[in-house]
């Protein structure tokens, strides 16, 4: 279980207590003089850091009950004063709900934990920034989700091969690409960025390959382009899959051999430089030769996947864009942490997020301009329309067959429930006849499954 919000002490965001064992019973609240009292951690690839007990006054010090309910499942029992909601439900005195990963519990306005699953966290070399802080590149997150991506850049960022990096609008490609390059040998040397979308329509060959002088009209003058420029170094071209198909034909020789002819010039050049592309659509919409000759893929995760990782974001872009943008500066308390209301993290967590950290960027504006200077930020109605109960899903009530376990599931059948459900992972986890969604993000995990890579 992981603190996703604490009023009092933001600097807390993150930090994890682990869950009892079968048969045994923690309890949160504050201080740790109760039996059985919750330890809390800051959990890293390289090791586990004690954190002291929640301090809170208005806390019991006996406020939740935690006990392990089957493989998948929790059990919360409220044994304090202070009211709590589990998944939008309140949890009455005496009274105990069934959790599972991804449900949200509310403990009265300033605490908010999430249920995770515990993973083992992966270490890249180099990767020693403050907990809960930006890393050396940028990315923000404690996650596993985020941890697998830090893993994943160190590995592809030691090679020279041609990279294709996937992912949603708004999750941070380009940070990833820019780590890439850092991460490789040609960190400290040119990372040239565009934006193909960008390109003017007519001057997309002037824009990547450059021109002589006083071609193609007399008086213009010489130009490298973006290939040139980023000779020795990186060249990432974003939204590659905008650059029309004859045009993505002209890359071709230059992923190859690193030619190519700048307008009006017979002579072929060469450069030496690793390309990085990202696109947010399917790899089906690239030039098959294009894709083909990008060997190597990153995926970066949308937030929906990474859910923890959003207090954090939030956090950070608070304090980013208070020191940059005066209206947002009475954001800050004395100690140059940000104000935000608990109710305002709990209803990002749950909601979609489409547009990813642009989204909570837009809503961090919107709380901005809506909410009295010094007070704490909360969440517009219309910015951010508050999700249905994400109450746990034990069975369907319109379906009493016997539920599956996922160890007898196999990747083939996974593969086709998915397709005869349009990759609709709400109605697939259903006709699988497994127990929650969560399972079939599990098996999807084990067996190494994405849409992207679906041949059928």
């Amino acid at each position: 279980m992981v603190i996703a919000w604490c009023t009092d002490d933001p600097s807390r965001v993150g930090e994890v207590v682990d869950v009892p064992a079968p048969g045994e019973t923690s309890v949160i609240g504050r201080g740790d003089s109760a039996p059985g009292a919750a330890r809390w951690l800051r959990r890293r690839p390289w090791g586990d850091e004690p954190r002291p007990p929640l301090t809170d006054p208005r806390l019991s010090r006996a406020q939740l009950g935690l006990s392990r309910k089957g493989q998948d499942w929790l059990k919360v029992s409220l044994l304090g004063r202070e009211p709590v909601m589990v998944d939008g439900s309140p949890l009455t005195s005496g009274s105990a709900m069934h959790v599972t990963e991804g449900s949200l519990i509310r403990v009265r306005r300033g605490l908010l934990l999430a249920v995770v699953r515990r993973l083992e966290l992966p270490a890249p070399p180099g990767s020693n920034h403050s907990f809960g802080e930006p890393d050396a590149h940028g990315i923000v997150g404690e996650s596993h989700a985020t941890w697998l991506l830090r893993a994943r850049i160190a590995q592809l960022g030691a090679t020279e091969r041609h990279t294709l990096v996937l992912g949603e609008s708004g999750t941070g490609k380009e940070l990833a690409a820019k780590a890439l390059h850092d991460r490789s040998p040609r960190g400290g040397r040119p990372f040239v960025s565009r934006n193909a979308a960008t390109f003017p329509e007519g001057l997309i060959d002037a824009e990547l390959f450059g021109n002589v002088r006083n071609y193609p009209n007399p008086g213009m003058a010489e130009r490298a382009g973006v290939v040139g420029e980023a000779d020795g170094g990186t060249l990432f071209l974003d939204e590659i899959g905008e650059l029309p198909e004859a045009l993505q034909a002209h890359l071709l020789r230059l992923l190859d051999h690193g030619e190519y002819n700048r307008l009006g010039d017979g002579r072929a050049r060469r450069v030496d430089l690793r390309v990085i592309a990202a696109t947010n659509r399917d790899v089906a919409a690239i030039k098959h030769d294009l894709a083909a000759r990008m060997v190597l893929r990153l995926d970066v995760p949308p937030l929906r996947e990474r859910r923890t990782d959003v207090p954090l974001i939030l956090r950070h872009l608070a304090r980013r864009l208070a020191t940059e943008e005066p209206t947002a500066a009475a954001v800050l308390d004395d100690d140059g942490e940000p104000r935000i209301q608990c109710g305002l993290v709990e209803r990002l967590m749950r909601h979609p997020l489409p547009s990813n950290v642009r989204q909570v960027e837009k809503v961090f504006w919107d709380a901005v301009v809506s909410t009295a200077p010094g007070q704490p930020l909360s969440a517009p109605l219309a910015s951010l329309p508050t999700p249905a109960p994400n109450r746990p899903e034990v069975t369907d009530a319109n379906d009493d067959r016997p539920r599956r376990r996922p160890e007898d599931v196999t990747k083939a059948e996974v593969l086709q429930a998915l397709r005869d459900n349009d990759w609709v992972r709400e109605d697939t986890w259903r006709a699988l006849r497994l127990r929650s969604r969560h399972q079939l993000y599990r098996l999807m995990d084990r067996h190494g499954i994405s849409e992207r890579d679906d041949p059928g």
